[in-house]
């Protein structure tokens, strides 16, 4: 993967210089040069990218899916569910592993998570909050619609309307401008919001979704390069390759790319289901499977086996209501933090495969900053632990801290490991395990635990934490009810388009760690296996790890 600050041009900045972008020939020479992320330029420019300075991996897709006769068909087990394709309704995860194979959006990424043209063609901004929007002139859907700017103004609106992606309350405003370009107005120009937006919904003929009878819901009809030929709500999804695609395969996105010629979704929630469909052969590729039950597939011939890292990790955060016993006391926070052992967190959690987190967040971010694995970050010192448990006013055993976790089985392992490492330096733990509906609710309340386990992603280190702690965001306090001015200062000096600079970044990383407010915890790897006889050379995956099947490569 390339470096965090080039992922950081590529999406937040886009592209600096228009003239220079032309000359250059394409979004991924122009971003890697010079500082242009501390000093951007007042006209940004995005364009799709020319063949040659498309990624490599979408460059190789293309030449190996065009080698041979071989049939390729790829029957995949996700562990989720799907209940209804229509394109505008609340889904679950098992959309988001399938969506981009079949629907496309004004961007995608690319697989080095750099954000890449699809539908869109073009875009400019003075200010990182108003954007000019050039989509292709002949763009079409698989029942031949004609695409136009006036579709995608309706689609976004409809879909903010439906209010089934909270990315579209980042948009002010949209408006077609002409056939073919759109005026898009973001609420603010705060790091990733145009990338939000424009990869929240998927361009949509008016005419064709107005015309279905139940809203797409089992039949869709849209731009991407394969269509759903079958689905049978909460058990499989079958897509094979359009031949009419209107993408020529020079400018093809990533998310765009067709290397297999029948892709077939298999719904299957149970883990030791989805071995079993693996070995059968029910299915040729297991996406994440339980880590557990996959470690019997690494040494057998007969599957290829593929690690990629999660870009969901799991924190550790402290209650800022001001009547919780760990308020106004970092030393006890800190002595918390200093007595869990990472590596025994990792190995109850994910049975030892996964990696330390050095910073509240996942390192897989874009604008994540290597050096912090070189930095101490709350070392596992359990005598430490006691002295700073007697610095914060307290004998061993005096103090129990309420530790609020949902009740996903891999949040209740890590609140027990936690409760045993913090029983043994003198410090008691009580364990609220919530519906996660309801976790998410009592941590923005605050007043029910001193320390909260979350789960949180987030393509950008700093949007991340813009998103837990910004006050602006839950009636003046963070989203664990803490205030704090000095931090909410050093948060906004360093999540915008112009500041997002390293030393800023670092900055707010620095004060959550001397205050002790938060702390990253840890993130699991992902196992991901393939039959051998499908031939997989390489999986490719979007920024949540899930695997961009169309992208897929084979021997």
């Amino acid at each position: 993967m390339k470096s965090k600050l080039h992922r950081f041009l590529s999406i937040a900045l886009s592209m600096t210089i228009a003239m220079s972008l032309a000359a250059c020939g394409g979004a991924q020479n122009q971003a890697s040069s010079g500082n242009s992320a501390q000093s951007p330029a007042p006209s940004q420019v995005g364009s799709a990218a020319p063949a040659e300075s498309k990624s490599e991996a979408a460059g190789e897709s293309q030449a190996d899916a065009s080698t041979g006769d071989k049939f390729i068909d790829m029957k995949i087990g996700i562990a989720g569910d799907l209940n209804t394709l229509s394109p505008f309704a609340m889904k679950g995860s098992a959309h988001n592993m399938t969506k981009f194979s079949y629907t496309e959006h004004l961007c995608g990424v690319n697989a080095e998570g750099d954000l890449d043209p699809q539908v869109a063609k073009s875009w400019t901004t003075e200010d990182g909050k108003v954007y000019n929007v050039e989509i292709y002139d002949y763009v079409t859907d698989s029942a031949g619609n004609h695409i136009t700017a006036a579709d995608i103004e309706w689609s976004m609106l409809f879909h903010k309307a439906a209010g089934t992606n909270a990315n579209l309350n980042k948009m002010e405003s949209i408006k077609a401008t002409g056939d073919y370009t759109l005026e898009i107005v973001l609420v603010d120009n705060i790091i990733g919001t145009f990338a939000s937006v424009t990869r929240a919904s998927p361009v949509m003929s008016r005419k064709a979704y107005e015309e279905s009878p139940d809203e797409m819901a089992n039949e869709i009809i849209a731009t991407g390069h394969y269509v759903v030929e079958e689905f049978e709500p909460g058990s499989h999804m079958v897509l094979v390759k359009r031949e009419d695609y209107w993408q020529t395969p020079d400018k093809t996105a990533y998310y765009s790319l067709a290397n297999a010629d029948r892709i077939e979704y298999k719904f299957i929630k149970e883990p030791s289901q989805m071995a079993i469909a693996l070995e059968t052969g029910d299915i040729n590729v297991a996406q994440q499977m339980n880590h557990t039950i996959g470690e019997k597939f690494f040494d057998d011939p007969k599957y290829d086996a593929f690690i990629s890292p999660s870009a969901v990790g799991t924190q550790l955060y402290f209650s800022g209501d001001t009547n919780r016993i760990v308020y106004g006391n970092p030393k006890l926070r800190q002595a918390v933090n200093v007595a869990i052992d990472i590596e025994g967190v990792i190995q109850a959690a994910y049975n030892g495969h996964g990696s330390p987190q050095y910073t509240v967040g996942p390192e897989n971010s874009a604008l994540y900053l290597e050096k912090w694995k070189e930095e101490p970050y709350f070392a596992y010192d359990p005598e430490r632990a006691k002295q700073l448990l007697s610095e914060a006013g307290y004998a061993p055993g005096e103090v129990t801290l309420v530790l609020q976790c949902s009740n996903v089985d891999t949040q209740v392992k890590i609140a027990q490991v936690i409760q045993g490492y913090l029983l043994a330096v003198g410090i008691n733990v009580e364990i609220a395990n919530l519906d996660a509906a309801l976790h998410v609710n009592a941590m923005k309340e605050a007043t029910g635990y001193d320390m909260a386990l979350d789960t949180v992603r987030g393509d950008y280190i700093n949007g991340m934490w813009n998103t837990k702690f910004n006050m602006d965001f839950n009636k003046g306090k963070t989203f664990y009810g803490l205030v704090d001015e000095e931090q909410q200062k050093l948060l906004l000096n360093c999540v915008y388009e112009h500041n997002a600079t390293p030393e800023n970044i670092d900055a707010f990383h620095k004060f959550l760690y001397e205050k002790a407010y938060a702390r990253g915890l840890c993130a699991p790897e992902n196992f991901n296996f393939s039959r051998a006889e499908l031939g997989v050379k390489e999986l490719h995956y979007d920024p949540r790890s899930f695997i961009v099947a169309g992208a897929t490569t084979f021997h």
